[in-house]
């Protein structure tokens, strides 16, 4: 079960339905993909990559949280605390440069120390 939930990853399926969905007018549930787990992160990337017309400052923050989140976890634990979901997002963040976002966002310096 748990194998076949991996294989389907339905937090990273629930935000590409979302991004689909609002390519096609409706709305992209920030609030709610914000909240899914490390899954979502590299189609959240993807969404927001699609369409710069997003509302980036909700999504921004939590992938700088997200950044703050895995790097600690990797500090502290390294690979015997790492996971595929934890290793994929780790890449996806990789591959953007937040800083800049991190710099205007007032509420990520809560985030980053």
């Amino acid at each position: 079960m748990i194998i076949g939930l991996n294989v389907v990853n339905p937090d990273a399926r629930i935000t590409q339905i979302n991004a689909d969905r609002h390519s096609v007018g409706q709305e992209f549930d920030q609030e709610y993909v914000t909240g899914l787990s490390v899954d979502a992160v590299p189609q959240l990337v993807r969404a927001l990559s699609l369409d710069p017309e997003l509302d980036i400052c909700l999504v921004m923050d939590h992938l700088l949280l997200v950044e703050d989140q895995l790097s600690a976890a990797w500090t502290d634990h390294g690979i015997l605390g790492d996971s595929f979901s934890a290793w994929r997002a780790r890449t996806t963040l990789a591959g953007i440069d937040l800083a800049p976002v991190a710099d205007s966002l007032p509420s990520s310096a809560a985030f980053r120390g």
